[in-house]
């Protein structure tokens, strides 16, 4: 493998899209308790198949699968529709801290 060739592209481990759209991630992003572009939100996959599958991880492709994006979605959906998500919504400090740390 030619030593200028790149093996791993960094991936959002949550999209883009998600954090565009979602009413709580836009609040959490506002109050500047996460951001779309920190390492803890980035995730290195291989470029090649086979890397990947002797890894036992799936390849980067450029774009992530849809099952996967609407469990991220349904899970946020479910914690903004909580009592917590709903305070984090009105700018309540305690609630947007527990909308990192608790599930719905």
């Amino acid at each position: 493998m030619p030593a200028n060739q790149v093996i791993f592209h960094s991936h959002h481990v949550i999209e883009q899209d998600v954090f565009r759209d979602h009413l709580l991630l836009k609040k959490l992003t506002e109050h500047g308790m996460i951001d779309e572009h920190a390492s803890t939100n980035r995730l290195y996959l291989p470029v090649d198949g086979k890397l990947a599958d002797a890894l036992e991880t799936s390849p980067h492709r450029g774009r992530t699968r849809s099952s996967y994006t609407e469990g991220v979605s349904d899970f946020l959906n479910r914690l903004e529709e909580s009592d917590i998500g709903q305070a984090a919504l009105d700018d309540d400090q305690v609630a947007l801290r527990e909308t990192l740390n608790n599930s719905p």
